[in-house]
């Protein structure tokens, strides 16, 4: 594959990957946290306060990111 096809390679998936992550909000692995504090088993109404957090946090890939993996998967298509 010359380089002429590898930019335009690169171009056609770039268009159908930019629709991908918009429409269906393909991003990065997820970070799930969790963090909890219990009371010592005596029960609600103690006034003892129980807490449970739970934060499930990810971010849109940039498109810099996504070109770049989409450039390397191109470049080792053009060396098969």
């Amino acid at each position: 594959m010359n380089k002429d096809d590898q930019k335009r390679l690169v171009l056609q998936v770039m268009e159908v990957l930019d629709r991908l992550v918009d429409d269906y909000f393909i991003h990065k692995p997820p970070m799930v946290k969790k963090s909890d504090s219990l009371n010592k088993g005596t029960g609600w109404g103690t006034g003892e306060a129980k807490t449970i957090n739970f934060v499930f946090q990810t971010v849109k890939p940039t498109r810099d990111e996504v070109e770049s993996r989409v450039r390397i998967i191109v470049d080792m298509l053009g060396t098969e």
